[in-house]
């Protein structure tokens, strides 16, 4: 038996499930921004007034909330009034959207997905079968990633960003190869 049969959830139970979503859904209510966005101010402010106000038409929350979003889904009209070519027109812009998509490569590149995503699998796979367990090591993780990226934050005012990403993922890359040739 695999380790991780037990945590899935069996298909006669994803089946049913999956069936009751797609049904239900049909009964949820649009959120206020989406009908203010197709323009449907009215069932907005009634939506905001149901859910946020408890019915009340002068409640400070509903009124903040309805000008707050209809302040923003103006302002996104005047900038999508902009065209995608604007970014491709300038060689600034092009090089800063050569590092975007560089350092969602870098991201993928590091590894760590795979454990966020797996982690169960790879801890029952190694002899860390308790759930407790497996989720104070991510907890931990996930605190240490986080101290991490503070610090390179607070170091790359000093030391600069290109500087760290020159030393650091060949580093990543060095530490992915050693534990795959360890194994």
């Amino acid at each position: 038996m695999n380790p991780t049969d037990d945590q899935r959830i069996p298909y006669i139970i994803q089946l049913p499930l999956a069936v009751y979503i797609l049904v239900a859904v049909q009964f949820v209510p649009e959120t206020p921004r989406f009908l203010m966005g197709k323009g449907r101010y009215e069932e907005a402010f009634a939506f905001l007034v149901e859910y946020h106000g408890n019915g009340d038409t002068k409640d400070k929350l509903v009124l903040f909330e309805y000008e707050e979003m209809k302040n923003a889904i103006g302002k996104e009209r005047e900038a999508k009034a902009e065209k995608w070519s604007v970014i491709l027109r300038s060689p600034n812009n092009r090089h800063r959207l050569g590092l975007a998509t560089l350092m969602i490569f870098m991201v993928s590149l590091s590894g760590s997905s795979i454990i966020y995503w797996y982690y169960t699998i790879i801890y029952s796979q190694v002899g860390i079968t308790d759930p407790t367990t497996q989720t104070g090591i991510q907890a931990g993780l996930n605190v240490l990633t986080w101290f991490s990226q503070i610090a390179a934050v607070a170091l790359g005012r000093k030391v600069g960003r290109k500087t760290i990403l020159l030393w650091v993922w060949p580093m990543l890359l060095a530490c992915l190869v050693g534990l795959c040739a360890s194994r």
